[in-house]
């Protein structure tokens, strides 16, 4: 039976998302290695912070009025919206730190796949989920932030569009708002790198033309 064509262009992405969710679901639960230290990962203070923050929001909290956040709004926005249907649940918050990850690194791959291969994709989602990741295994706002910054990436590296360059946008000001040492440098140097054919022919109009 031949292969759809939707599964043999993204399958191998699929892959890369449900390994990378299969080796960080020991974080699921309190447990699991933490390369930084000997000792197991349990609730680190910072990710506490966040997350209880997060559920203050649920509680009626504003954010900057009831309690202050020196990120942005977005990460704890959206844990608020899972934890109003979840409830107060480390479980569920790592669950969705674990999909972020596993989502992040097939943005990964697929970026360095249209320069490099396949292979040098899966390598490079390796070492993020292997690497990176492990370093910091918590629910924590970095972690959504690089994952805007991929998915912006990931379009703007595709079949160009006016569309695909304001969804790319729309991310880059998510990261932005969720982390802005991650977001803000992420979208100047996507503008820039967007300007560079126009600035060097010296055409204004041209460095201008696209939408991001």
């Amino acid at each position: 039976m031949a292969m759809k064509p939707w599964l043999r262009r993204w399958g191998w992405l699929l892959a890369v998302a449900l390994a990378a969710a299969a080796l960080h679901a020991v974080y699921l639960v309190p447990g699991g290695p933490w390369i930084r230290c000997a000792v197991p990962v349990w609730l680190n203070s910072d990710e506490g912070t966040v997350l209880f923050d997060s559920y203050r929001i649920t509680r009626g909290a504003v954010i900057y009025r009831d309690f202050f956040e020196f990120q942005g709004p977005v990460f704890y926005h959206l844990y608020a919206l899972l934890f109003a249907f979840s409830g107060p649940s480390l479980a569920a918050a790592r669950a969705l730190a674990v999909a972020t990850t596993a989502t992040a690194a097939a943005l990964i791959a697929l970026v360095v796949s249209r320069f490099c291969g396949r292979l040098a994709g899966a390598g490079a989602a390796l070492v993020y989920v292997g690497v990176l990741a492990t370093m910091w295994p918590f629910a924590y706002p970095h972690w959504p932030a690089a994952a805007f910054v991929f998915g912006a990436l990931a379009l703007l590296t595709g079949d160009a569009s006016a569309r695909r360059d304001v969804a790319a946008g729309v991310l880059l000001g998510l990261s932005a708002g969720t982390i802005l040492s991650v977001g803000a440098p992420a979208l100047v140097a996507v503008a820039a790198a967007a300007a560079a054919a126009g600035l060097a022919a010296r055409d204004l109009r041209a460095a201008l033309a696209r939408p991001l």
